[in-house]
């Protein structure tokens, strides 16, 4: 009994026509699309658009950053005092590394410059701790207000900017990218997919965009 949100208009049945008047090039219907992280058998968004959304105008690399690995042949403990790391870049191209394996990649991130491209992590789920900044993640999803404290989880293949509400203190991020898809443990869910009493979050806890997202222009 996983839970179900629903925002805007949405048809009857999935994978019917959903009409709209007069609709892109006079066609008279919204564009569907099925949105998943790990093909059809698993969980997966149906999303409508006032477009297609095959229509790419241009999608480029966003660059490359080697991760150097620090060999440590002996394990000892590391006080990383990461409060000290300079404010750089936007909150993509600001992420300073810190752990990584082939699992997992941890970095923070002291934005000080408005992301102005919109991103895409193809590889890895992404989940953003917000220590400090207020602000909304704009994805094709609808807007997703955040505040202090908040874990933001962002699957694979999500195209989406970071927004921090201008006047508010210096942002602050704690990023991690996880190869594997970001779920809650089965530990914590009950037979019938509902998040246990002993957990230590619940879905009171959980929210997801609130409105739509309509943007009928082409850039």
């Amino acid at each position: 009994m996983p839970p179900y949100l629903r925002v805007g208009s949405l048809p009857k049945k999935r994978h019917i026509a959903h009409r709209r008047e007069p609709g892109f090039r006079d066609e008279g219907i919204a564009y569907e699309e099925v949105v998943t992280s790990c093909g059809f058998g698993r969980a997966y968004s149906i999303l409508y658009h006032l477009r297609p959304p095959t229509r790419v105008r241009k999608v480029e690399a966003a660059g490359s950053a080697v991760v150097e690995r620090v060999a440590e042949p002996a394990l000892r403990h590391h006080h990383l005092r990461t409060g000290s790391i300079r404010p750089a870049g936007d909150p993509v191209s600001g992420r300073v590394p810190l752990l990584v394996n082939d699992d997992v990649m941890m970095a923070r991130c002291r934005p000080v410059e408005p992301q102005a491209e919109l991103y895409r992590n193809a590889l890895a789920d992404e989940l953003v701790f917000i220590h400090r900044g207020r602000g909304k993640l704009q994805t094709m999803f609808g807007p997703l207000p955040f505040r202090p404290f908040d874990y933001v989880v962002i699957p694979r293949c999500t195209t989406y900017r970071l927004e921090f509400e201008p006047g508010t203190e210096e942002p602050a991020l704690l990023v991690i990218e996880s190869a594997g898809l970001l779920g809650i443990p089965a530990r914590y869910l009950n037979p019938d997919g509902q998040i246990r009493l002993g957990a230590p979050f619940s879905e009171r806890d959980l929210h997801g965009p609130r409105e739509p997202v309509a943007v009928d222009r082409e850039e």
